[in-house]
């Protein structure tokens, strides 16, 4: 079976201005990509694109159209639906920090092992994003394949006992 791979993460938009400010100025991605058109399909009169590019050719990819609105919390924790992105090294990472700091842009870190830092911050869209660096994503998942199907058939086993 043919591996699969992310080529592009598709989100709502509902702040055009703020959008670009964050991602192309705080976070310094490039637009490399925008359309507009007919939004009929949706039900509205016109639809706008703007896709931010990541390494690797892959990009994050916002649609913003008329009428759009802000759906209401779900209810579920902040952090538990986010969009993680890698940086190389920790360094960067608290590179990341300051900017969010300059940019008076509220962010939390978690640290899970003895010197790895995790940063997450709100987008002007309510989308949550992780800030880790990949030397620190790379050890966490290790080798752990077998430990991960353990935990699983624990989990499920639980679960059928509980019904």
């Amino acid at each position: 079976m043919a591996t699969l791979a992310i080529d592009h993460v598709a989100l709502p938009c509902f702040d055009v201005p703020a959008t670009h400010g964050f991602y192309g100025r705080v976070l310094g991605l490039p637009l490399v990509h925008a359309q507009s058109g007919s939004a009929e399909v949706w039900g509205a009169g016109e639809y706008l694109l703007l896709a931010y590019g990541l390494q690797g050719g892959h990009t994050i990819d916002f649609f913003a159209f008329e009428g759009i609105v802000r759906p209401p919390p779900d209810g579920l924790p902040k952090d538990i639906r986010h969009l993680a992105l890698a940086v190389g090294t920790r360094a960067e990472v608290t590179a990341y920090k300051a900017r969010f700091e300059e940019a008076s842009i509220p962010f939390w870190s978690e640290t899970h092992d003895v010197d790895d830092i995790l940063v997450y911050v709100v987008d002007p869209n309510g989308v949550v994003l992780e800030i880790l660096a990949d030397e620190d994503s790379a050890r966490a998942r290790g080798n752990q394949a077998a430990e991960a199907g353990r935990v699983l058939e624990r989990w499920i086993r639980r679960e059928s006992e509980a019904r």
